[in-house]
């Protein structure tokens, strides 16, 4: 099988090991739901006021989870096939990251205008998606923050109603991280792609001129902390200070 259609079986394989996991979480939860509903119903309640059947007694969460058995079954032949597939070859195993090639890349090859089109958008799909994450952040903390939703001492109905105003944000929210790290890595390949076939970056003075720049700024720095240090023992402003920490210091062990 060629390396790109490896490639796109491995992809299909973490998509639907994806969607397999969300499944069996959305099945998992539903349960619990549902068991945690029919225990706290009416017909559950004796004349004493008590629960005939224990909410999550045994023989209710064998009953209820063993008819969504067969979604853990498909969430672990997936989940094998993940493994047995995603094993890459000796050539890819030896790749380094795309980022780590990018690296490399730039620092021997001149930017064109396709290239800096593509930085661009990089910069967009992040900026977009920060902007969407933050209204996402607005609209679930509305609700957090207005304490008259919390006013209730039924709990149930405080968390219920929690839930439903909170959860879709933050799923929204994550969905749209997972979409913008999928186009930030589709950029980054075609990035690289550019990259690899772009023109040479030639050797100039101009890096050197930049590098001789930042060495005498550097000295600059390095001297007038020196002379400041100087001034402060001269002053007796370092040894107040060496006075005043052993001070604090014994005062706290009890010495003082």
């Amino acid at each position: 099988m060629k390396a790109e259609s490896k490639r796109s079986v491995r992809t299909m394989l973490q998509w639907l090991l994806g969607v397999a996991t969300v499944l069996m979480a959305a099945l998992l939860i539903w349960q619990c739901v549902t068991i945690y509903h029919e225990g706290i119903a009416p017909e559950n309640m004796g004349e004493n006021g008590l629960r005939i059947h224990n909410i999550y007694s045994r023989e209710i969460v064998t009953e209820h989870f063993a008819s969504i058995a067969w979604s853990v079954w498909v969430f672990l032949a997936l989940l094998a096939a993940n493994i047995v597939a995603g094993k890459p070859g000796q050539k890819e195993s030896l790749r380094a990251p795309v980022e780590n090639q990018l690296l490399m890349l730039r620092a021997r090859t001149e930017e064109t205008d396709e290239i800096r089109k593509v930085k661009k958008q990089r910069i967009g799909v992040w900026c977009g998606v920060a902007i969407l994450c933050l209204i996402c952040g607005g609209m679930a903390g509305r609700f957090l923050l207005d304490w008259s939703n919390f006013a209730s001492r039924d709990l149930e109905v405080v968390v219920r109603q929690m839930a439903i105003e909170t959860f879709p944000w933050i799923g929204l929210a994550f969905i749209l991280l997972m979409a913008a790290e999928q186009w930030n890595f589709r950029l980054l390949m075609k990035e690289l792609e550019l990259r690899r076939s772009a023109q040479k970056r030639k050797p100039d003075a101009a890096a050197s001129e930049k590098t001789t720049g930042r060495n005498v700024i550097r000295v600059i720095i390095a001297a007038a902390a020196v002379a400041l240090i100087v001034l402060g023992v001269m002053n007796g402003g370092m040894f107040d200070v060496l006075v005043k920490a052993i001070n604090i210091c014994t005062e706290c062990i009890g010495l003082g």
